[in-house]
C-alpha cells in the first residue's frame, strides 16, 4: 500500500495548491469525491474490502481515481464515518499533518427503541491546523468554522448554540465555498440529533477524553443500545463505551436558572 499511499496523498497535496485548500480539507474533499456510502454493509465492496479493512485494495481504488491514471476498471469504495477517518489519519501522515480520530454520541437521537432514545454515535478526524485542531467529518464532507476559524470537537461540544458554528465545504471542481447547516443533509443527521454535546477523543498520551455538555443534552436520560439492553443513563452509557479504561470525564453543567 505504501506506494499507492504516497501517490494519493501527493495527490492530495497538488489539490490543496491548486484549490486554496488545506492539506486537511483537501483530502476530505478528495475521499468524498471518490468515494461512496454503502447501502447494505454486509454486501458487495464494504462487506469484501472495508469491513476487512483490506487497505491496500481500498488505497488502490483511490489512486485509479487520481485523473493522471484515470484507470477504467476503477472502483469508488465503500466507506463508513470511522474509514473515513482512518483514511485520513493514513493520508494526512504522510503529508506531515497530525490527525486523530474523534467519537461523538447523539443526545436527541430521532431514532428510538421502544419508549427510549437509541443510543447513536458517529466518528470524524480532527487535524491539526498549525495552531488548533479543526474537526473534518469525510463522511458528510464538512468541516467548520467558529468566528472565523477552524473549529475544533470541543468548540463542537462547548458551544451554547450551534449557530455559532458554520459547516463548509468546496467540492473538487468548484472554486466557491459551501456553507450553511444544511449542507449534506447534515442539520437533520448531525445538528438535529446534536452529536456534538458529548464526544470522545484521545489526548497526545493516547488515553480517552470525554467530555459532555449539560446544557444541551440530558445525560441522566434513559437510552437503549438495543432491543434486549437495560434501560442505562446516556452518560453511563457513553463512559462505558470508551474502549480504553477509566476515561478522564468533564462535563459541563447547566446553568443555573434564576429565581
Amino acid at each position: 500500500m505504501t506506494a499507492k499511499l504516497a501517490e494519493v496523498a501527493s495527490y492530495c497535496q497538488s489539490l490543496a495548491v491548486s484549490t486554496s485548500n488545506s492539506l486537511a480539507g483537501a483530502t476530505r474533499e478528495f475521499l468524498a469525491r471518490y468515494s461512496r456510502h454503502p447501502t447494505n454493509p454486509a454486501t458487495g465492496y464494504y462487506a469484501q474490502y472495508t469491513a476487512p479493512k483490506n487497505w491496500d485494495v481500498i488505497m488502490t481504488d483511490f489512486w485509479k481515481c487520481i485523473p493522471a491514471v484515470s484507470d477504467p476498471t476503477q472502483r469508488y469504495p465503500e466507506l463508513l464515518c470511522y474509514d473515513y477517518s482512518d483514511l485520513m489519519v493514513m493520508i494526512l501522515a504522510q503529508l506531515g499533518v497530525q490527525c486523530r480520530t474523534v467519537r461523538a454520541i447523539a443526545v436527541s437521537p430521532l431514532s428510538s427503541i421502544g419508549n427510549y432514545p437509541m443510543y447513536l454515535d458517529h466518528t470524524f478526524a480532527e487535524a491539526w491546523m498549525g495552531s488548533k485542531w479543526s474537526a473534518q467529518d469525510g463522511f458528510y464532507n464538512v468541516e467548520y468554522l467558529i468566528g472565523g476559524d477552524y473549529a475544533s470537537a470541543d468548540d463542537l461540544c462547548g458551544a451554547a448554540d450551534l449557530d455559532t458554528i458554520v459547516p463548509r465545504n468546496k467540492p473538487i471542481g468548484t472554486t466557491v465555498w459551501q456553507a450553511g447547516w444544511q449542507l449534506n443533509g447534515i442539520d437533520v443527521a448531525l445538528r438535529q440529533q446534536d452529536f456534538y454535546a458529548a464526544i470522545e477523543h484521545r489526548d497526545d498520551a493516547g488515553n480517552s477524553v470525554v467530555i459532555m455538555n449539560g446544557n444541551r443534552g440530558d445525560f441522566d436520560r434513559l437510552f437503549k443500545v438495543s432491543s434486549a439492553s437495560t434501560p442505562t443513563p446516556l452518560r453511563s452509557l457513553i463512559v462505558s463505551s470508551v474502549k480504553r479504561p477509566i476515561p478522564t470525564v468533564a462535563e459541563i453543567r447547566p446553568l443555573a436558572i434564576a429565581a
